[in-house]
Protein backbone atom coordinates (compact mmCIF):
# COMPACT_ATOMS: atom_id res chain seq x y z
CA UNK A 1 0.00 0.00 0.00
CA UNK A 2 1.05 3.19 -0.75
CA UNK A 3 0.95 6.15 1.58
CA UNK A 4 1.31 9.80 0.68
CA UNK A 5 0.65 11.90 3.01
CA UNK A 6 2.23 15.35 3.56
CA UNK A 7 1.96 16.46 7.69
CA UNK A 8 2.07 20.03 8.49
CA UNK A 9 3.71 20.36 12.33
CA UNK A 10 4.09 23.39 14.50
CA UNK A 11 5.99 21.13 17.08
CA UNK A 12 7.40 17.36 17.22
CA UNK A 13 3.61 16.38 18.31
CA UNK A 14 1.39 18.58 17.85
CA UNK A 15 -0.58 17.85 14.55
CA UNK A 16 -4.03 19.42 15.16
CA UNK A 17 -3.18 23.34 14.72
CA UNK A 18 -5.58 26.37 15.23
CA UNK A 19 -5.82 29.79 13.24
CA UNK A 20 -6.33 32.72 15.69
CA UNK A 21 -9.86 32.63 15.55
CA UNK A 22 -9.43 29.17 17.02
CA UNK A 23 -10.83 26.97 14.26
CA UNK A 24 -9.15 23.91 13.61
CA UNK A 25 -8.13 23.50 10.17
CA UNK A 26 -7.41 20.42 8.06
CA UNK A 27 -3.32 19.38 8.84
CA UNK A 28 -2.79 16.68 6.29
CA UNK A 29 -2.74 17.23 2.30
CA UNK A 30 -2.58 14.04 0.22
CA UNK A 31 0.67 14.77 -1.69
CA UNK A 32 -1.24 13.79 -5.28
CA UNK A 33 -4.79 15.08 -5.23
CA UNK A 34 -3.91 17.81 -2.89
CA UNK A 35 -6.84 17.44 -0.77
CA UNK A 36 -6.80 18.58 2.73
CA UNK A 37 -7.88 16.16 5.54
CA UNK A 38 -8.80 16.37 9.26
CA UNK A 39 -7.56 12.56 10.39
CA UNK A 40 -5.84 9.62 9.44
CA UNK A 41 -9.06 7.43 9.05
CA UNK A 42 -10.19 10.16 6.61
CA UNK A 43 -6.95 9.90 4.97
CA UNK A 44 -6.61 6.11 4.57
CA UNK A 45 -10.20 6.15 3.52
CA UNK A 46 -9.35 8.27 0.61
CA UNK A 47 -6.03 6.26 0.23
CA UNK A 48 -8.28 3.40 -0.74
CA UNK A 49 -10.47 5.18 -2.68
CA UNK A 50 -10.95 5.34 -6.85
CA UNK A 51 -10.78 8.55 -6.89
CA UNK A 52 -7.07 8.65 -5.10
CA UNK A 53 -6.45 5.56 -7.13
CA UNK A 54 -6.89 7.17 -10.24
CA UNK A 55 -4.98 10.15 -9.96
CA UNK A 56 -1.71 8.33 -8.69
CA UNK A 57 -2.25 6.40 -12.18
CA UNK A 58 -2.47 9.42 -14.15
CA UNK A 59 0.27 11.49 -12.68
CA UNK A 60 2.76 8.16 -13.30
CA UNK A 61 1.50 7.87 -16.80
CA UNK A 62 2.42 11.29 -17.08
CA UNK A 63 5.84 10.95 -15.04
CA UNK A 64 6.76 7.70 -17.21
CA UNK A 65 5.69 9.73 -20.58
CA UNK A 66 7.97 12.81 -19.89
CA UNK A 67 11.07 10.32 -19.19
CA UNK A 68 10.25 8.53 -22.50
CA UNK A 69 9.84 11.61 -24.09
CA UNK A 70 13.07 12.88 -22.84
CA UNK A 71 14.80 9.77 -23.55
CA UNK A 72 13.55 10.03 -27.33
CA UNK A 73 14.70 13.76 -27.62
CA UNK A 74 18.15 12.50 -26.19
CA UNK A 75 18.39 9.80 -28.41
CA UNK A 76 17.49 12.17 -31.72
CA UNK A 77 20.07 14.57 -30.49
CA UNK A 78 22.80 12.29 -29.97
CA UNK A 79 21.93 10.51 -33.82
CA UNK A 80 21.67 14.52 -34.97
CA UNK A 81 25.52 14.59 -33.68
CA UNK A 82 26.81 11.72 -34.87
CA UNK A 83 25.48 12.49 -38.16
CA UNK A 84 26.80 16.01 -37.98
CA UNK A 85 30.46 14.51 -37.15
CA UNK A 86 30.39 12.09 -39.86
CA UNK A 87 29.68 15.03 -41.76
CA UNK A 88 32.30 17.15 -40.65
CA UNK A 89 34.66 14.19 -41.46
CA UNK A 90 33.32 13.69 -45.00
CA UNK A 91 34.19 17.70 -45.11
CA UNK A 92 37.65 16.94 -43.97
CA UNK A 93 38.68 14.04 -45.99
CA UNK A 94 37.55 15.87 -48.83
CA UNK A 95 39.14 18.94 -48.30
CA UNK A 96 42.40 17.13 -47.62
CA UNK A 97 42.14 15.05 -50.77
CA UNK A 98 41.63 18.24 -52.77
CA UNK A 99 44.69 19.92 -50.90
CA UNK A 100 46.74 16.68 -52.10
CA UNK A 101 45.62 16.98 -55.45
CA UNK A 102 46.46 20.46 -55.75
CA UNK A 103 49.63 19.89 -54.44
CA UNK A 104 50.54 16.98 -57.33
CA UNK A 105 49.68 19.09 -59.70
CA UNK A 106 52.00 21.69 -58.96
CA UNK A 107 54.80 19.55 -58.39
CA UNK A 108 53.81 17.50 -61.28
CA UNK A 109 54.96 18.38 -64.48
CA UNK A 110 51.94 18.31 -66.60
CA UNK A 111 50.61 20.04 -70.32
CA UNK A 112 51.41 23.65 -69.46
CA UNK A 113 48.47 26.22 -70.41
CA UNK A 114 51.70 28.63 -71.79
CA UNK A 115 52.49 27.23 -76.07
CA UNK A 116 56.28 27.69 -76.06
CA UNK A 117 56.95 29.79 -79.25
CA UNK A 118 58.44 27.67 -81.86
CA UNK A 119 61.27 29.16 -84.06
CA UNK A 120 60.86 29.99 -87.39
CA UNK A 121 64.06 29.31 -89.46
Amino acid sequence: MLICVDIEMDGPFNLNREIDNGDQYPYMNCLFCKKPFNNFEEFMAHERSEEHKKVVNDKFKRMHDDIEMRAKKTERKMLSQRKNVKRLKRMARAATLEQLTRKDARDKPGPSSKKSPEKES
